[in-house]
């Protein structure tokens, strides 16, 4: 059974110290492996990076802000034999 998380994508920001949300789907493809998600949904809180995702478990990702302004999508699993996040 896959279960699905609707979630955020934030990086950490070098210039202010905190973090940022990820500004497009290039950018968390190409830094997945340093993405915090957060989960948006009360229902499945969960937050991390996605090498420690659940095995079987689909995050459904919305940016760059998830309850402001929704320009991308992707869909984000962890396979741990690979140690590869894939992004889609």
């Amino acid at each position: 059974m896959t279960i699905y998380i609707n979630a955020g994508a934030s990086l950490f920001d070098p210039g202010t110290g905190g973090q940022r949300n990820v500004k497009t789907k290039a950018e968390l493809k190409r830094e997945v492996d340093a993405v915090w998600f957060y989960s948006t949904s009360a229902f499945t809180p969960w937050n991390g990076l996605a090498k420690d995702l659940p095995p079987g478990t689909t995050l459904t990702v919305v940016g760059p802000n998830p309850y402001t302004k929704r320009s991308w999508y992707a869909s984000v699993t962890f396979d741990a034999t690979k140690g590869k996040a894939t992004v889609k």
